[in-house]
């Protein structure tokens, strides 16, 4: 196990990074993540909020949640030892 300030230190890198690759989003991309991952906001409210349709909504938030996974590969790598989408018990 590593030490406390080390956990502490990587900690505060990891929400830097997720804070920049947030903020490296367009805004109706960021804006959707911050709704539903923060808010807790239901596809209809953040429709409802944004004055665009739920379907919109919906590819809004696959396309920001794609683009943040690739901002942050690196760091899923470093945590796990794999790339994300892949999975150790894949049967293919």
């Amino acid at each position: 196990m590593a030490p406390i300030p080390l956990d502490a230190l990587h900690r505060r890198q990891l929400a830097a990074r997720l804070w920049a690759a947030l903020e490296a989003l367009p805004p109706y991309h960021r804006g959707v993540v911050l709704l539903r991952e923060v808010e807790g906001m239901s596809y209809e409210e953040m429709a409802e909020v944004m004055k665009v349709s739920k379907g919109t909504i919906m590819s809004r938030l696959f396309h920001a949640r794609q683009k943040l996974q690739r901002a942050l590969a690196d760091c899923y790598e470093e945590e796990t030892g794999e790339s994300p989408g892949t999975s150790r018990d894949s049967n293919a």
